[in-house]
């Protein structure tokens, strides 16, 4: 029997207004991204693609966003992902910082962007960041 086999894609979404929205969850991003696929690919690739297709991570203030698909269907998933021009009215841009086959490499590279990311916050900003995020991010399980 052949295992299945994921990918995990560790994206940042970038706004263009540079405001941070702590509205958001991982289920709204899931909503979102469900949509721009079918739009883009249609019900019949959405069907495929959801066998598998979750927001594991999402971080509002760093805008770091983990995602797990299917093998087969990384490149629809990853073209969906940065077709996305808007969520709630506002605009932006999702860039995809590493593509992983496995979820300790996904994690080890979501945990240095993390690093990366916080260090470039503003200040005042920097006390509302999850100091737990890193170990969060550890605990994500398949």
């Amino acid at each position: 029997m052949v295992r299945f086999k994921n990918r995990y894609l560790v994206m940042e979404l970038i706004w263009k207004d540079g405001k941070i929205d702590y509205s958001l969850d991982t289920g709204h991003v899931q909503t979102v991204l469900r949509a721009s696929l079918e739009e883009n690919y249609g019900a019949v690739a959405l069907g495929l693609a959801l066998t598998s297709l979750q927001v594991k991570y999402f971080d509002a203030t760093t805008n770091l966003l983990i995602i797990r698909c299917n093998r087969s269907q990384v490149e629809q998933v990853w073209c969906s992902a940065t077709l996305i021009t808007q969520i709630d009215n506002r605009t932006v841009m999702a860039r995809l910082v590493h593509l992983a086959g496995t979820l300790r490499c996904c994690q080890e590279a979501a945990v240095s962007f993390h690093r990366a990311a916080s260090e470039r916050l503003p200040p005042s900003l920097r006390h509302r960041a999850d100091p737990n995020a890193e170990a969060a991010i550890m605990a994500l399980s398949r």
